[in-house]
């Protein structure tokens, strides 16, 4: 009897998984630790007649984020991605519930977020950007891929020939009317 082959929705289901859970929160990461690092950026030669240097950039808050939540995502996104390869190499069988109960968890801890973030309403102190809308309406659309993703995981990781490939073998005709 030979093993299932990972079908197409099986990859789908991963690799979209994993980049919405690992790539996406990876790449911020890499992003906002490169700026948090670089949070002056001077002129080559002083500006001032005083001797000081004129910061060109200045920047100590980074989207809001602090180095302990960078943190807490930087490693989310990492032991996703070791459950994502697990789940991409189908062992150990066991790893299928465990590829859904993540993607599950981490969607829920997502849409918490956003939902969040688009009910607040805006800070006027903080005054009137032209990028508010823009973030708002990539907001709305993360939202939207945040559903999507988990939903269509969830319901082919549960289809038979998901359940065949992490199994390792099909169904014989008498295990199946049991």
């Amino acid at each position: 009897m030979t093993k299932p082959p990972r079908t197409l929705g099986i990859a789908f289901a991963i690799l979209a998984s994993v980049c919405l859970f690992s790539c996406l929160p990876l790449t911020q990461s890499v992003i906002l630790y490169a700026l948090a690092s670089r949070s002056t950026l001077e002129f080559p030669e002083p500006s001032t007649v005083e001797g000081e240097v004129t910061p060109v950039f200045q920047g100590n808050s980074l989207i809001g984020l602090e180095s302990p939540q960078l943190m807490i995502q930087t490693v989310l996104a990492v032991v996703f991605l070791i459950i994502g390869i697990l789940a991409w190499r189908g062992k150990p069988p066991y790893i299928r519930l465990i590829f859904m109960a993540a993607v599950l968890l981490l969607s829920v801890g997502n849409i918490a977020l956003l939902y969040s973030s688009l009910t607040t309403p805006p800070d006027i102190a903080a005054g009137f950007d032209s990028g508010a809308d823009i973030a708002r309406q990539l907001n709305i659309t993360y939202l939207c891929v945040s559903l999507a993703i988990p939903l269509y995981v969830i319901w082919y990781m549960s289809r038979g020939p998901a359940r065949a490939f992490y199994r390792g073998h099909y169904l014989q005709a008498q295990e199946r009317t049991q």
